[in-house]
């Protein structure tokens, strides 16, 4: 079965690269060609934040940490 998000995580690792030390995420992008952008402004792998918009051409999420885990 696959998993509902699939779509968004296969074009995540085309585009763009999630890095986790501990408990911070950052995300970059893999090439100048399709930036990712955070909040609107473009993104070279800074830390990312609860809430953060991140848009990967034109797909937009919202990223989302969970306390504890």
């Amino acid at each position: 079965m696959e998993h509902p998000h699939s779509g968004i995580l296969q074009r995540m690792s085309r585009e763009s690269v999630v890095q986790r030390t501990d408990s911070v995420f950052a995300i970059a992008p893999r090439s100048d060609r399709n930036p990712t952008r955070v909040n609107g402004e473009p993104t070279g792998g800074t830390e990312r934040n609860d809430g953060d918009l991140i848009q990967l051409g034109h797909t937009t999420f919202r990223f989302r940490t969970i306390q504890g885990v």
